[in-house]
Protein backbone atom coordinates (compact mmCIF):
# COMPACT_ATOMS: atom_id res chain seq x y z
CA UNK A 1 0.00 0.00 0.00
CA UNK A 2 1.52 3.21 -1.19
CA UNK A 3 1.59 6.17 1.08
CA UNK A 4 -1.63 8.04 -0.60
CA UNK A 5 -3.43 5.00 -0.14
CA UNK A 6 -3.02 5.10 3.37
CA UNK A 7 -3.88 8.17 3.66
CA UNK A 8 -6.93 7.45 1.89
CA UNK A 9 -7.75 4.57 4.00
CA UNK A 10 -7.05 6.68 6.95
CA UNK A 11 -9.80 9.78 5.85
CA UNK A 12 -12.06 7.39 4.87
CA UNK A 13 -12.43 5.74 8.24
CA UNK A 14 -12.28 9.09 9.94
CA UNK A 15 -15.96 9.73 7.82
CA UNK A 16 -16.94 6.62 8.86
CA UNK A 17 -16.03 7.25 12.42
CA UNK A 18 -17.62 10.47 12.00
CA UNK A 19 -20.66 9.64 10.62
CA UNK A 20 -21.67 6.88 12.85
CA UNK A 21 -20.68 9.29 16.16
CA UNK A 22 -23.25 11.75 14.17
CA UNK A 23 -25.74 9.31 14.18
CA UNK A 24 -25.03 7.44 17.47
CA UNK A 25 -25.48 11.35 18.95
CA UNK A 26 -28.37 12.03 17.26
CA UNK A 27 -30.25 8.72 18.13
CA UNK A 28 -29.37 9.85 21.69
CA UNK A 29 -30.43 13.23 21.17
CA UNK A 30 -27.64 14.60 22.73
CA UNK A 31 -26.44 16.68 19.97
CA UNK A 32 -26.81 20.19 21.61
CA UNK A 33 -26.52 23.14 19.54
CA UNK A 34 -24.12 23.41 16.13
CA UNK A 35 -21.08 24.25 18.52
CA UNK A 36 -21.49 21.31 21.17
CA UNK A 37 -22.33 19.19 17.79
CA UNK A 38 -19.19 20.39 16.50
CA UNK A 39 -16.88 20.17 19.43
CA UNK A 40 -18.32 16.43 20.12
CA UNK A 41 -17.07 15.07 17.01
CA UNK A 42 -13.56 17.11 17.48
CA UNK A 43 -14.38 19.08 13.84
CA UNK A 44 -15.34 23.02 13.43
CA UNK A 45 -18.89 24.50 13.15
CA UNK A 46 -18.74 25.16 9.88
CA UNK A 47 -16.87 21.88 9.10
CA UNK A 48 -20.24 19.95 10.91
CA UNK A 49 -22.13 22.09 8.70
CA UNK A 50 -19.97 20.84 5.47
CA UNK A 51 -20.55 16.53 6.64
CA UNK A 52 -23.82 17.24 7.02
CA UNK A 53 -24.50 18.76 3.44
CA UNK A 54 -22.64 15.27 2.56
CA UNK A 55 -24.81 12.96 3.91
Amino acid sequence: MSLNQSTKTMNLNEKCYRINKMVELIELEVTGNALEFAEKLGISRSQLFVEIDKI
